[in-house]
């Protein structure tokens, strides 16, 4: 899986919410596809976003994740990267859900979320300061 934390000029986080549950944008590649593709078309579908600057933060580790591979253990690829334009949102082709996006301080992004501190600071350590 891939997720990243997604910067604006103001190095504000895009945050999506789904009901109750917060989440960056991300997902599970299709067959074939690189993580680089994976991400684009995820934040693209989830979000309505494309993004530019794409960084590479890290990985973590999920073991038993029933829902998406079965108990198998998995990766989380995340990734520091910079918003380049965004489009009204609709519908995720995989859920048809239409998810709300938030630009949430960096604070308030991870107070949402319940994680994520050192991940976002990586970010913002990581990506080049706009003018």
């Amino acid at each position: 899986q891939v997720y990243a934390w997604i910067l604006n000029a103001s190095n504000n986080v895009l945050v999506l919410q789904d009901g109750l549950q917060a989440t960056l944008p991300g997902g599970k590649p299709e067959a074939g596809e690189s993580w680089r593709q994976t991400l684009m078309r995820e934040v693209w579908e989830e979000a309505r976003v494309t993004v530019t600057e794409v960084r590479y933060l890290g990985y973590q580790r999920v073991d038993g994740d029933d829902l998406w591979f079965g108990g198998q253990p998995s990766a989380q690829l995340r990734f520091a990267a910079r918003l380049e334009a965004e489009e009204p949102c609709g519908p995720d082709p995989a859920t048809g859900r239409t998810l709300t996006r938030l630009w949430l301080s960096p604070t308030q992004a991870v107070g949402l979320l319940g994680w994520g501190g050192p991940q976002v600071a990586a970010a913002l350590r990581t990506l080049p300061e706009r003018p």
